[in-house]
């Protein structure tokens, strides 16, 4: 009996990777997803953390122990990053979607707002003006300009412009956030307790998000100089 060479003739694998249809039911899958992930964040979680810190206040407004008053005001705070982590967590999952890629409009949304929000002048340039990238590295990028715009807010220091530059060749896409503050010793690691640890951090998950797509990161700066980041991805990187 004759069988047909398989090896010479393979079946189409409609589950193959770079199968376009498929990935873009994954793609809007995924995103859904975040979007319902979202959701829940806000409308539950977010939501009682803002109830603690309510009933927090009401505790400290009622108390006249100085010890009392001193350790309800760290948990006051320590809840105010909660939330304010939420929201960011919020924010990024629900851009952008896979019904809306203008990845260069979401960028400058979110730049816009956050210039208006802490009253930083901000530019953005965007090379070409029509830039569109596919879902995942988009969900990226706007992670990493909104996490660097973060560290800026929490602290840079006498900082009084940012520019945003955006850039996309056949090869890769790069994005730059560089502020005009003091700047700061990359290699220097605060102490646990020290506030700046969480820049040290959020650079490390800017680094491991980059990673994930086959991206990579570099930061410049030194004290008295501002910083600049700047986050390069190819373009043929990792689909997920």
């Amino acid at each position: 009996m004759m069988f047909p060479d398989q090896g010479a003739h393979p079946p189409r694998d409609a589950s193959a990777p770079d199968n376009p249809t498929l990935r873009s039911l994954i793609d809007r899958a995924i995103c859904d997803e975040r979007l319902r992930i979202s959701r829940d964040l806000h409308d539950h979680t977010a939501q009682y953390a803002t109830i603690l810190k309510l009933r927090l206040q009401r505790v400290m407004s009622s108390s006249t122990e100085a010890i009392f008053l001193e350790e309800i005001n760290k948990a006051i705070r320590d809840v105010d990053i909660l939330i304010d982590g939420l929201r960011d967590i919020v924010d990024e999952l629900r851009s952008p979607s896979v019904h809306d890629q203008d990845f260069a409009n979401n960028l400058k949304t979110s730049i816009g707002e956050w210039s208006i929000d802490y009253g930083i002048p901000a530019d953005i340039q965007i090379d070409p003006p029509d830039l569109n990238i596919r879902c995942s590295l988009a969900r990226t990028l706007l992670h990493i300009a909104r996490e660097a715009l973060i560290n800026i807010k929490n602290h840079a220091r006498h900082v009084s412009h940012v520019t945003v530059t955006l850039q996309c060749s056949d090869d890769d896409v790069t994005l730059t956030i560089e502020d005009d503050g003091v700047g700061f010793d990359p290699q220097d690691t605060p102490p646990l307790g020290d506030g700046t640890r969480r820049r040290g951090l959020g650079l490390v998950g800017m680094r491991e998000r980059l990673a994930s797509v086959g991206g990579s990161m570099e930061v410049t700066s030194q004290p008295g100089s501002g910083t600049r980041i700047r986050a390069r991805v190819s373009m043929g990187g990792s689909s997920t």
